[in-house]
């Protein structure tokens, strides 16, 4: 597959040949609410979510039995805490996935806060006992 940048939404896959054409946001919706749950510690806080989440999050999935976008699920985070959700039927907030590359994207966080902190060395190499022996020792996290 191909990843290419889209101003303003960062990565996305290209899957299908037309795919890289698709603008998965519209400004044109206004449909806000549908399928949106607030976090209900926020429900009634002075923190609103914003209008441009609300309405990437109903432009984020596909509408119907279509299955173009194939989002499953999509958090907003405000603070460390889950101010928006929404899923894609059958799945839900037990639902198990995959983390694919934000995985990745998470890992990397963690990594970063374990440097800065000072707990984490990127050139430490000798990661593993079974790769003293070999060529493997010079291995080290930062490759």
């Amino acid at each position: 597959m191909t990843s290419v940048y889209q101003a303003g939404l960062g990565c996305k896959l290209i899957i299908d040949e037309d795919d890289h054409k698709t603008s998965y946001l519209s400004k044109t919706k206004n449909n806000l609410e549908a399928g949106l749950i607030i976090g209900q510690d926020l429900r009634d806080s002075t923190i609103q979510i914003d209008k441009q989440i609300s309405l990437a999050l109903e432009e984020a999935f596909d509408k119907g039995e279509d299955w173009d976008k194939k989002t499953r699920a999509m958090l907003v985070l405000y603070k460390g805490t889950i101010i928006a959700e929404k899923y894609r039927a059958p799945h839900d907030k037990n639902t198990s996935f995959l983390g694919w590359s934000m995985t990745k994207s998470v890992c990397n966080i963690l990594v970063g806060i374990l440097v800065k902190e000072g707990k984490l060395d990127l050139q430490q190499d000798n990661l593993f006992p079974e790769w003293t022996g070999d060529a493997r020792r010079n291995i080290t996290l930062d490759n």
